[in-house]
């Protein structure tokens, strides 16, 4: 049996040599791995700052863009209300400007419509006492005219 009793102990010799060698292994990793964790630990700081930096400057610029929109909005709507009064009078006084006309025109429309109504003065046939009435001349020209008709006439045969 002494091969089988030799055979336990470099079994477990040999399963004590691989877990060191395990376990150097392992401690060689993690230091060599050491000095990139901490420049990594070293660095991250610095880029949190930066990050928290840039994210208030963001905030801060969206904050003043949205006042300036803000306050020029109101400005725009100031200057459009004023535009909007300003347009208002220009029309009240283009509308007084020309009131007397349109006046003028719904007066003479008046009359013309009257004038023109059954009866009315500018709808009435015409004839020759309205030419007497109109045209002081007119009777004085008739009787020239009966009197000159009256000297050509011809006797009358019988």
């Amino acid at each position: 049996m002494p091969s089988l009793i030799t055979s336990v102990i470099g079994g477990v010799q040999g399963s004590s040599a691989s877990h060191n060698a395990a376990n150097a292994l392992s401690t060689g990793y993690n230091q060599a791995g050491q000095p990139v964790t901490n420049a990594a630990a070293g660095v991250n700081p610095d880029i949190v700052n930066a990050g928290q930096a840039a994210g208030a400057g963001v905030t801060n610029a969206a904050a003043t863009a949205g006042t300036n929109a803000t306050g020029a909005a109101g400005t725009l709507v100031n200057n459009a209300g004023t535009a909007a009064s300003n347009v208002n009078a220009l029309a009240t006084n283009a509308q007084s400007g020309v009131s007397p006309y349109t006046a003028t025109g719904a007066n003479a429309a008046n009359t013309l419509n009257a004038g023109m109504a059954p009866g009315g003065s500018l709808n009435t046939p015409f004839n020759a006492t309205m030419m007497e009435q109109n045209d002081p001349g007119t009777s004085s020209n008739c009787s020239k005219g009966s009197r000159r008709w009256s000297a050509r006439r011809l006797p009358v045969a019988r």
